[in-house]
């Protein structure tokens, strides 16, 4: 159930994130590094941030370590976050590109029918 759950964060997280930067206009600033470093690479969004969150998950690690001398509070769940939300917006920033199409397919196929 955990899992489950863990798995359903992630997707509203990557939801959020996809319509946030859907309208291009003002986005929260690890949203736009993410979206800067995507347009870096030529890359997606979602690979732009997971980019950004496996940079910072690694600063993380290494904070860690340096001030901890062992690894504390971060898990698997903080590396998994890390890719899974990046495909999650992926997955729902095609599906907001594909319903933008959908006013511009009704108005052609209404002036078609004319």
């Amino acid at each position: 159930m955990k899992l489950v759950v863990f798995v359903f964060g992630c997707a509203v997280l990557g939801f959020g994130v996809a319509v946030e930067v859907a309208p291009d206009i003002l986005k929260v600033p690890a949203d736009g590094f993410a979206q800067a470093i995507a347009v870096c690479f030529n890359k997606p969004l979602g690979t732009g941030k997971n980019i950004l969150d496996v940079i910072l998950t690694l600063v993380g690690v290494s904070l860690c370590f340096l001030f901890f001398g062992q690894l504390s509070g971060i898990g698997i769940g903080t590396i998994l976050a890390a890719v899974l939300v990046g495909r999650f917006v992926i997955l729902f920033k095609a599906a907001i590109a594909a319903e933008k199409q959908l006013p511009a397919l009704e108005e052609e196929a209404v002036e078609s029918y004319r």
